[in-house]
């Protein structure tokens, strides 16, 4: 049957759709080949067209009959699917469906009457106008928010619409529409969100298809707060994770301009709680890893001046056990590794104020930060240098000692803040000079070798720290074994 006055359905296709499809009598395509490539994104679509609404009434209204747009989730698809709306009122459904989705029970309910997909189609047809494309988004983002098996279910039909596709098209073509870059940012985000098994295959599609790029490009040209803090969210979750794919999208992340955004929401929005978390977030992420790209990364973040940033975040927010975990995590990442640069970032931590600011995040916040504060010390404090002894003269100074031995004695036994704790005090008082002795003197009149062998922590990280309590010093051994620790402990140190 023929038509004119639209394109062909078929995604990214600009020919004009000479064909309409049969059973809807809405979509048009170019050929039948367009048609069969694009009927997985119409099937949902098309079934509600025909069935959402009574035909006969169908048949007797007319589109400048519509005066109020519908607040129930049936009639509002209906409509958007029936008619031929101007721009406008496709929008203003589209807003009307982002409210109504909000609600985690709509949402499922709309997902299943074929809302994605139609929220998906309107984008697509709509390219051109933001306002529609803004208030899809939006809805989009409402419809993939839970991160429950329903809800993973719901991104992965996304997906399947075309929705990343649409999406970071979008993005691309209105770089300065605001809104339309925030509610894009919010609908990735929650797209490349979840623990399903198919969560990879979704970071993995909106990296190949430019959704690193279309959100840094977007967050780095606009200084809105908003944008900055849904860009980051949306970094976050497409590189999210330890496999080498997502170490690459890490990467490429950071070519993108993944730090430069870091540093310059911190920078002009330092006293936002939210820009604080999530560019902790965010840095703490891109710069995971262990090999060569991921040294790299380390080394640029700390060159732009990462670690200075994220301790005067942490200074400016330290009531916040979320931005000092956040922190924490990214101090023990950037200072940790093997690369010839490890020991100017440790230096230049240390230097910023970093193992007086984590030692005392560690203090006000207990439990829900001891393990990457505890890791953040132990890499920060690493070392047989001169320089390395500093740091650890300068961590016993803040009252690092008094907070690990705190951790050992009061958090669970077997669990890894107490392996963390054990690895950061070995460190500390590590070293024959004077002041390794100091530090061990210090340890002792605080208990650590009785709290150390009483969580039983008197092999791994625990007979490190064993080692290092005790030295050589016989009495300081005597003691540790009256404390149960088996005296084979000791003969690590002469094999």
């Amino acid at each position: 049957m023929a038509c004119s006055g639209s394109l062909c359905g078929a995604d990214f296709c600009i020919k004009p759709g000479n064909l309409v499809c049969s059973a809807c009598k809405k979509a048009r395509y170019c050929c039948r080949a367009h048609q069969a490539q694009a009927w997985p994104m119409h099937k949902a679509e098309c079934k509600l067209a025909q069935k959402a609404v009574d035909p006969e009434a169908n048949q007797k209204a007319k589109k400048d009959d519509i005066k109020v747009i519908p607040t129930k989730p049936k009639e509002l698809l209906a409509l958007l699917v029936q008619y031929d709306l101007d721009a406008d009122t496709v929008a203003s459904c589209c807003q009307q469906l982002a409210t109504l989705a909000a609600s985690d029970a709509n949402a499922h309910a709309l997902a299943t009457m074929g809302a994605i997909e139609v929220m998906t189609g309107s984008a697509r047809k709509h390219l051109k106008q933001t306002a529609v494309q803004t208030w899809a988004f939006a809805s989009l983002r409402n419809l993939c928010a839970a991160d429950d098996d329903v809800g993973c279910a719901r991104k992965v039909l996304a997906v399947q619409a075309g929705a990343l596709e649409v999406i970071i098209a979008s993005m691309r073509a209105h770089p300065q529409a605001t809104e339309l870059q925030e509610h894009g940012c919010g609908a990735l985000r929650n797209l490349c969100l979840g623990v399903d098994e198919k969560v990879d295959a979704r970071r993995q599609h909106a990296g190949k298809a430019g959704g690193l790029e279309v959100v840094l490009t977007a967050a780095l040209a606009n200084q809105s707060q908003q944008l900055r803090l849904q860009a980051c969210a949306a970094v976050n979750n497409i590189c999210w994770g330890k496999a080498p794919s997502a170490l690459r999208l890490k990467h490429r992340a950071v070519t993108a301009g993944a730090l430069d955004l870091v540093l310059a929401a911190l920078s002009t929005d330092e006293n936002s709680r939210g820009i604080a978390e999530n560019c902790c977030w965010l840095l703490s992420n891109v710069v995971e890893g262990e090999d060569d790209d991921a040294a790299a990364r380390k080394q640029q973040a700390a060159g732009l001046g990462a670690i200075e940033a994220v301790v005067m975040a942490m200074r400016a927010h330290s009531g916040d056990a979320r931005i000092q975990h956040w922190g924490c995590k990214a101090m023990q990442r950037i200072c940790d590794g093997i690369d010839s640069d490890l020991e100017e970032r440790c230096e230049r931590a240390a230097r910023a104020g970093t193992l007086e600011v984590v030692t005392s995040a560690m203090e006000a916040h207990g439990e829900l930060l001891s393990e990457h504060g505890c890791t953040a010390i132990c890499s920060i404090c690493y070392g047989t240098t001169d320089t390395a002894d500093a740091r650890c003269e300068r961590a016993v100074r803040a009252g690092a000692i008094e907070v690990l031995v705190a951790i050992i004695k009061e958090c669970p036994t077997g669990s890894s803040m107490v392996a963390q704790a054990c690895a950061a005090l070995a460190n500390l008082c590590a070293g024959q000079d004077a002041n390794g002795e100091v530090r061990r003197q210090r340890a002792a009149e605080l208990g650590a070798i009785e709290a150390v062998a009483a969580a039983g922590e008197a092999d791994g990280m625990g007979a490190m720290a064993l080692l290092s309590l005790c030295g050589s010093c016989s009495a300081l051994r005597d003691r540790a074994e009256a404390a149960g620790v088996h005296a084979s402990v000791f003969m690590q140190s002469t094999m």
